[in-house]
């Protein structure tokens, strides 16, 4: 799971609350800031505030996030949950509107998703015990 803020300064002004300890579970959908979840079957659920409207939303959102976590172009599709307008669990990310949505809503999902595909090469060096530099991403897959 990635989770971080884009507006921390803003939450805590707002809420006294810490937006680092955001989470679903605590209910409070405030503190939601969680965007992306990987699941060891390489399937992504995306969490997204901006909802399809038959513009194509759902569609780009979800090539962005495929190419940061360099997702198999043919499949993706299908690999690719996408939780969206849902406001117990998805960030606010304002209102949807056609081509703003993409520019708007795609850095923070292009953001998030970059962070989980850094987080992924370091526990592959790890794992395979190599210099994450020394690491390859191919259609889902990390390897040498």
């Amino acid at each position: 799971m990635v989770a971080f803020s884009f507006t921390p300064a803003i939450v805590r002004a707002l809420t006294g609350a810490d937006p680092a300890q955001a989470s679903t579970a605590t209910g409070d959908t405030i503190k939601v800031d969680s965007w992306l979840a990987i699941a060891p079957d390489n399937s992504v659920t995306v969490y997204c505030g901006k909802v399809e409207l038959g513009t194509g939303v759902q569609t780009a959102l979800s090539q962005i996030v495929a190419e940061e976590l360099s997702l198999d172009p043919s499949s993706y599709m299908q690999q690719i949950t996408f939780v969206q307008g849902d406001t117990s669990l998805t960030p606010n990310q304002g209102y949807t509107a056609g081509s703003q949505t993409v520019q708007g809503g795609g850095v923070q999902l292009r953001q998030a998703a970059a962070t989980a595909f850094q987080q992924l090469l370091i526990l592959a060096a790890q794992q395979i015990g190599v210099n994450g530099h020394a690491l390859r991403a191919r259609n889902g897959q990390i390897g040498i």
